[in-house]
């Protein structure tokens, strides 16, 4: 990943995401309170990480971002046709699977570094 210093030049660092653990409860809580996570939800109700982070399913992956050793983020992976809530919506052909059996995924969350 590549970051801007602000002198016109870059540092690119690699990223790794890992599976988010039930061990991150209280990262994840903390970066749902900073403001910036706040407006983006909206009307949106905060996730219930520990039931959340409990789930397993095939057409989800929720993911840590680290830099560094350092976590920098959460990205959540879904197949909105298998989501049972529908929250986006309903799936049309843009996401159905393809002749070789992969499915398109959307990517959402929110990279927040603490402090």
């Amino acid at each position: 990943m590549e970051w801007p210093t602000g002198t016109g030049k870059t540092i690119s660092t690699p990223m790794k995401l890992r599976d988010a653990q039930l061990s991150d409860l209280d990262l994840l809580q903390y970066w749902d309170s900073k403001p910036h996570v706040v407006a983006a939800m909206g009307d949106d109700e905060g996730w219930d990480w520990p039931a959340e982070l409990g789930r397993r399913a095939d057409w989800l992956d929720m993911l840590i971002a680290e830099e560094d050793g350092r976590p920098i983020g959460f990205i959540q992976i879904i197949d909105p046709a298998c989501e049972e809530t529908h929250y986006w919506g309903a799936s049309g052909p843009a996401f159905a699977p393809s002749t070789s059996g992969s499915v398109r995924r959307r990517i959402s969350g929110a990279v927040s570094a603490p402090g």
